[in-house]
């Protein structure tokens, strides 16, 4: 289950929240236009992440776990930065 306080940092987020509920939270990046995922493990304080690159193809699980809200979504911070610095910008560079 989400704490109040992780709830609010994921208002502050730059996603658009999808679903919402104390246990899962379904978010969309405009910039890139991947969708995640964020599961609480019901009776544990952890937390993993399902991911897509759009909504034509289904989710996979990403690697690990994470210790609350907040760190999840600093994973996917990190990821969606990497994602526009790395993927989009070579796609961009070859047209």
């Amino acid at each position: 289950m989400f704490s109040k306080s992780d709830l609010e940092y994921l208002k502050q987020s730059p996603y658009d929240i999808v679903l919402l509920n104390n246990h899962d939270v379904t978010i969309h990046s405009t910039v890139t236009g991947h969708d995640w995922i964020i599961v609480s493990s019901y009776g544990v304080a952890d937390c993993y992440i399902l991911h897509r690159h759009s909504g034509r193809y289904s989710y996979h699980r990403q690697e690990g776990a994470y210790k609350s809200l907040k760190d999840a979504l600093i994973y996917i911070d990190q990821h969606e930065e990497w994602f526009v610095n790395h993927k989009m910008k070579s796609k961009n560079s070859t047209d």
